[in-house]
Order: structure tokens, then sequence, then C-alpha cells
């Protein structure tokens, strides 16, 4: 349940209408780096003055009120605010889920997002430079796609194979004694490699 509420608060982002119900400050209306963001984390404020987002758009022109930004938030954070769209007056504020293309929220979509969110853990970026070492090594391009293929455990042994409805015998070729497995057959496992 903590890791769906983390998802949530990563996917919703508030778009603007009238911005008479969103905080300036607290709620996750601005993309920063593509992710929903509030204006306090990015400008790293404590105590702040309670402001609605209604507040710093000029009613009449339904624009920015830049000058009044400007005072309250770095330049890079400004450019940001001022890509977001204002829509008409009468339109209130909205979520919108920033997970998928069309801002409609499914599991499929949430479960992309918490997926993308641990691929961007450190160990990932390991295995992004091992791979990415493997590519560069001067060795025949057969013998990098099985490493390739082995590290992410994809050859094509009897576990796979079955995974993928594949009719036959599965068993390891040599031993003849139980399934194939990546850790069978590459990690002698069987007595006869």
């Amino acid at each position: 349940m903590v890791k769906a509420a983390e998802v949530f608060s990563k996917g919703f982002v508030i778009c603007i209408g009238n911005g008479e119900k969103t905080d300036f400050w607290n709620d996750p209306w601005l993309l920063w780096h593509g992710r929903p963001t509030s204006i306090r984390v990015l400008t790293g404020r404590g105590t702040v003055e309670p402001l609605k987002v209604w507040e710093v758009i000029d009613q009449i022109s339904c624009q920015w009120e830049v000058q009044q930004l400007k005072e309250l938030v770095p330049e890079p954070v400004l450019t940001s605010i001022l890509q977001v769209p204002l829509r008409h007056q009468t339109i209130d504020d909205s979520f919108k889920w920033n997970g998928s293309t069309n801002g409609v929220f499914s599991v499929k979509s949430a479960y992309a997002l918490a997926m993308k969110e641990d691929s961007s853990s450190s160990s990932s970026h390991e295995t992004e430079l091992c791979f990415k070492k493997l590519w560069s090594l001067r060795i025949p391009a057969s013998l990098q796609l099985f490493t390739w293929k082995a590290l992410n455990k994809a050859l094509p042994v009897g576990d796979v194979l079955s995974k993928h409805h594949v009719i036959g015998d599965l068993r390891c070729v040599w031993c003849n004694g139980c399934q194939e497995s990546h850790a069978h057959a590459l990690f002698s496992f069987c007595d006869l490699v």
C-alpha cells in the first residue's frame, strides 16, 4: 500500500483551470523534469504564507503575473511555471494522470510508472554501465549477444521455453535429469557439463 501511495503521488498532477483550489506552494501542479512537483520542494522554502495559484494569474488577461512570480521563485522554476498552460477562468482545476500519454489512470500505466521508478535506482545505473561495457568489448557479436541473454535470463532454456508454452522435452539435454534452467545450464549444476 505504501508503494501504491508513492506511485499515485508521483503520477498525478494538477491541471490549472482558474487556480482557486490549488495551493501554490504545496500542491503538485508543476512538472519538473517530467515529474509532478510542488513549488515548495523546488525552492526549499520552510514556512510560507498561504497562496493559491489564482493569486499569481492576471484575471483580466488570463496570463501569469510574471513580476509577482519573479519575487517568489528562482529563475529556473519561473521558466517552468510560465510553460504551464492556463485554461479559461470558468474551468476548475483538475487532476491528470501523468503516467500515461492520454492523462487517464490505468493499472497498467501505474505499474509502468512504478517499474520506471525502480529502474532509476543505482543498481540499474550499474547494470547499464555493465551493458555499455559489454557492447564496447572487441569480441564476436554472437558472444556479446549470448552474454547479454545470459545476464537477462533470456537464453532458450527449459524454464524460459515453458513460460512461452513451448511443447516438448524441456529437460537438460546432457543429464536428462531435470528441467533446464539458467543456473543448471550455466553454472555446472549438471554433473555432465
